[in-house]
């Protein structure tokens, strides 16, 4: 990668960073390495107008944040002071996995350590994330993307965190498990969504006139792609799969790659998303078409590693044409203390039993706790949404967010 495309490259995390939906606290800052240099943004830098001449080399300095990132295995980090790891840094406490997506980004705990190159060095060895005794949150990754993902996840993990007290506490992932989910994370899941980041960092934008944008879309309008002897109601599906996808995105009911979403194509076929690849980039071209007896599969691309519980609730609910499910904030806190629920219309969300990501247990879990109800909870996991297609699925999951956003509020109010 280019010094250009570096600096582009944290430009444009910069303005995702400013956007984030949190605050990040006064000098928030992002460093990169390439090449045996660190770049990093000047302290007193606003990510939502970041320039390049703020975006300085940083390799000569004593700054303890690059000489942790030189000795780590990493090639990116963002320091930061997020609200829950505040509180927990306040607290004198460090930061377990209560979820399973924070056990696979991350690891099974995240410490506090003294701000000084040793120590920091020393704890990002161990995990890509670390909180110091100065108040500030360090995540690192193999690319922004992943620094991007993972700030989002540790900072909601620690705020379920803080929350379950409400709930008489949350559980932990057994760190037995937390480790193996995130060995099999950095070797299988991430790779495919690491290697196309990769490449689209490593390429510069460049300014293109409106006018020329404006022509090359009408001309890709008017191109004759192919279908692969696609019927037009499955090219509609996977369409609404994408859109749907980009939904869950903007609504905040996931994040990154996390959560997967499916739609009934007959009574043969599911389209659902694929594993391990980030929303904003998929297209209908991506949606994998997966048989839902056998879960054999069509195309290059793998499904969702959930598949198994979402073909599963076909089979057993005729009524069921769409599956979504998702890592929303507040669900988790009863999901992360193995508690279930009743919304403000009545829908019984009761919490399945934990298992694995992407296991036979886990899809008889689900199974047996979403019974002929409209959703349920997944302990230590997430939540899962059903509906008569996407929009009512979408909706569905919504409101079992916010009942149980509406309960944590009451709960700090009192």
């Amino acid at each position: 990668m280019t010094l250009h495309a570096v600096k582009q490259n944290i430009i444009e995390y910069g303005k995702k960073f400013a956007d984030i939906g949190f605050s990040l606290g006064d000098s928030p800052r992002i460093l990169v390495q390439q090449n045996h240099r660190v770049f990093g943004t000047e302290p007193d830098a606003d990510f939502t107008d970041l320039r390049v001449k703020e975006i300085c080399d940083i390799t000569g300095t004593s700054d303890p944040a690059k000489g942790a990132l030189i000795a780590s295995p990493y090639e990116a980090m963002v320091v930061a002071k997020t609200e829950y790891t505040a509180m927990c840094i306040r607290d004198g406490l460090s930061i377990p996995a209560v979820l399973d997506d924070m056990a696979m980004i991350i690891g099974s705990r995240v410490s506090i350590v003294p701000e000084d190159r040793l120590s920091l060095a020393k704890a990002l060895r161990k995990s890509p994330s670390v909180l110091t005794t100065e108040g500030n949150l360090m995540v690192c990754g193999r690319n922004l993307y992943e620094v991007f993902t993972g700030l989002l996840i540790l900072e909601k993990n620690a705020g379920i965190f803080v929350d379950a007290d409400f709930l008489g506490g949350a559980h932990p992932v057994c760190p037995l498990m937390g480790k193996l989910e995130h060995k099999i994370y950095l070797k299988k899941y991430s790779r495919k969504e690491m290697e196309r980041q990769d490449r689209l960092e490593q390429q510069a934008p460049a300014e293109i006139p409106e006018d020329i944008l404006q022509d090359a879309a009408s001309d890709y309008a008017e191109m004759d792609l192919p279908k692969k002897d696609r019927s037009p109601e499955e090219q509609k599906c996977r369409e609404q799969v994408v859109e749907y996808g980009i939904r869950l995105l903007d609504s905040g009911l996931v994040q990154g790659t996390w959560g997967n979403l499916s739609l009934r194509l007959d009574d043969e076929w599911m389209l659902c998303t694929p594993s391990g690849m980030d929303y904003r980039g998929l297209t209908p071209e991506d949606i994998v078409k997966v048989n839902l007896e056998t879960l054999a599969y069509e195309g290059a691309l793998k499904p969702t590693s959930e598949k198994d519980f979402h073909a599963g609730i076909y089979r057993n609910r005729p009524d069921v044409n769409a599956v979504i499910h998702t890592h929303a904030r507040y669900a988790c806190v009863y999901a992360a203390c193995g508690l279930s629920f009743t919304t403000s219309s009545g829908d019984a969300i009761e919490c399945a039993a934990y298992g694995p990501s992407g296991t036979g247990l886990l899809s008889r879990n689900v199974q047996n706790a979403i019974g002929e109800n409209r959703g349920c909870l997944m302990k230590n996991h997430g939540m899962v949404a059903v509906g008569s297609d996407l929009d009512d699925a979408f909706h569905t999951a919504m409101s079992i967010e916010n009942a149980a956003k509406a309960r944590i509020e009451q709960f700090w109010a009192e």
